[in-house]
């Protein structure tokens, strides 16, 4: 039985009835082709040693800039395109892809699979539709690991791995005209004004708010927002996942993780960082004490060894940054004269480190959790709260990495040896073998303007590896 979203999904493809079947194709494939900023933790532990952060300025609004317009252009279905014409496709235009025999130790893949509750991978054998930059990168990572003879292991799979490109819908634009190139002259205003120059803070909100537009998902039900654009907003976030990923092939065994528009590495990777502020330019900065990374949403960076006080918040801003997606531990025990956001970095760098030393799968600390549909739905006893907070025990696992990545698992020595190990350096965790069964290719996303169901959100906690 299709559930409500899907028959929802199909009754709104109804609204291109009198389309081409082409049009009707072309929306399906850059529904499966549109993936968000690639967040991937490949290392997990407390790192005590140097961390390389690197960031692309404005990395949205540079791939924005490079986006073709479409009015006038033309659409042409090709079977068995070349890499040739890969490389020289329109960023719009999209690739049905499937890769094969791909050993399964690499420390990253390049492309995403979607699953059907939505989860995004990056396993090593996916098929799926992904846009022209999405492709350049995963030709990219097949050449990097086969000329280290990494790629695959042909013993196991003696004709060799490949990366199939099936069909493409190339996209040829009209003219040569860039719609969006005025957003260069935006953020080189933005960046000859002081840092702190609020003016700067305007730019860079409106600027950003391009693809947010395009990307919209929130919406009067059955009725498309008017900026939207499926294809502008795949095309600009694969173009940030192909900087990030060719980023990461110039030292793979140092990543640590993948942030959206940027990455952290135990190792200085082989990168032009301007002088000077630049559009899609790459910022480096080093994080002189290491960190704790725990989820690809939960970590800490410190640039300077923690202190017993700091000044302000900008001293603080000094000495670390921590994330917390989803993971909110507001009723900490602090002592006077210490911020929430001190006694958070405290927490990440000495009591999550303790709890790997001991083996604990889990840390316990107590939220204000808001009780919404599903949660209330759980029981008689949970109904009579919906709508209200409550404060309650809460978990973060320890072990957990989403299920995208494995860690060594069971009670053999060398299992336990490398969980334990995570408390003073960083263990490897290597992608999850995802095998979604034969045929079945990555699946769409599908905004919320296309759905009645209401309750997407309560699984978030749980994908942020909460309980």
């Amino acid at each position: 039985m299709a559930s409500p979203r899907a028959e929802n999904y199909a009754r709104c493809l109804g609204e291109f009835e009198g389309e081409s079947e082409d049009e009707r194709e072309r929306l399906d494939w850059v529904l499966r082709a549109y993936v968000g900023g690639r967040v991937d933790l490949c290392k997990q532990g407390n790192h005590r040693r140097v961390i390389h952060e690197y960031d692309l300025s404005s990395a949205y609004p540079a791939c924005a800039v490079e986006l073709p317009n479409m009015k006038d252009g033309r659409w042409e279905k090709v079977i068995n395109p070349t890499r040739e014409q890969v490389a020289s496709a329109s960023m719009v235009s999209m690739f049905h892809v499937r890769t094969h025999a791909y050993d399964n130790d690499l420390p990253f893949y390049a492309l995403p699979f979607r699953a059907k509750n939505g989860s995004i991978y990056y396993p090593p054998q996916v098929e799926g539709i992904y846009m022209r930059d999405h492709v350049i990168a995963a030709f990219k990572h097949y050449d990097y690991f086969e000329r280290q003879e990494r790629l695959c292991h042909y013993g196991v799979n003696p004709h060799g791995p490949s990366l199939e490109i099936v069909a493409a819908w190339l996209f040829h634009p009209a003219t040569d005209d860039k719609p969006f190139a005025w957003i260069r002259d935006l953020f080189d205003y933005r960046a000859s004004l002081p840092k702190k120059d609020a003016r700067g803070q305007v730019v860079t909100f409106g600027i950003n708010s391009i693809y947010g537009k395009f990307a919209q998902s929130v919406g009067k039900r059955g009725m498309t927002p008017r900026f939207v654009s499926w294809f502008f907003a795949a095309a600009i976030t694969a173009g940030t996942q192909r900087r990030v990923v060719e980023a990461a092939l110039t030292n793979p065994d140092a990543v640590i993780m993948f942030a959206t528009d940027g990455l952290h590495a135990t190792q200085p990777l082989n990168v032009v960082v301007p002088e000077k502020k630049t559009l899609g330019g790459w910022e480096h900065t080093v994080v002189e004490a290491g960190g704790v990374f725990v989820q690809s949403g939960v970590y800490l960076l410190r640039y300077k060894p923690l202190k017993e006080t700091y000044a302000d918040r900008d001293e603080e801003n000094e000495h670390f940054k921590t994330r917390t997606r989803g993971f909110a531990p507001e009723h900490l025990t602090r002592v006077e004269g210490k911020s929430y956001s001190q006694a958070v970095a405290e927490l990440l760098s000495h009591d999550i480190p303790q709890c790997w030393e001991r083996g604990d799968p889990e840390f316990e600390f107590e939220c204000n959790v808001y009780l919404g549909l599903g949660a209330s739905a759980v029981s008689r006893r949970t109904w009579p709260h919906i709508g209200m907070w409550k404060r309650g025990p809460r978990s973060l696992k320890l072990d957990a990495t989403e299920g995208k990545r494995r860690l060594e698992r069971g009670n053999t020595k060398r299992a336990m040896q490398v969980r334990k190990s995570r408390a003073y350096k960083l263990a490897d965790l290597r992608a999850t073998a995802f095998y979604p069964g034969i045929g079945e290719m990555s699946h769409k996303s599908i905004p919320e303007w296309l759905s009645y169901d209401d309750d997407d959100r309560e699984a978030e906690n749980v994908a942020a590896g909460l309980t």
